[in-house]
C-alpha cells in the first residue's frame, strides 16, 4: 500500500513538471498521425487556437509512427502534444515524453 501512494505521488509530481514544461514553453508542436479520427481536424483547430490565445507558437507535423529521431529535426519544439492521445498512438516510443 505504501508503494502505491509513492507510485501516486511520483505520478502526480511528474505530471506537475510536464504541464510546467508545456506552459514554459514558446513553441509546442502538434503531432498527427497517420490513423487520424473523424474528429482530428477540429480537434486540433480547437489545440491551435488554445495555443494561439495564450500567446504561443505552434507547429503542426504529420508523422506516421513518431520517434525520437524524427522529433529532433525540430530542436527549437520543447513540447509534443497529440490531439488523438496516447490511444491514437500505440506505438510511441518509451524515449519519448509527450505531454497530453
Amino acid at each position: 500500500m505504501l508503494f502505491t501512494f509513492v507510485l501516486l505521488v511520483f505520478r502526480i509530481a511528474h505530471r506537475r513538471f510536464l504541464v510546467e514544461k508545456a506552459r514554459s514553453a514558446a513553441l509546442l508542436g502538434i503531432l498527427l498521425g497517420t490513423g487520424g479520427s473523424p474528429d482530428l481536424n477540429q480537434a486540433t483547430a480547437n489545440l491551435r487556437a488554445l495555443v494561439r490565445a495564450a500567446g504561443k507558437h505552434s507547429y503542426t507535423v504529420v508523422i506516421g509512427k513518431p520517434s525520437p529521431h524524427k522529433l529532433a529535426n525540430f530542436p527549437e519544439v520543447r513540447v509534443h502534444d497529440t490531439p488523438e492521445g496516447l490511444q491514437g498512438m500505440p506505438h510511441v516510443c518509451a524515449g519519448m515524453r509527450l505531454v497530453g
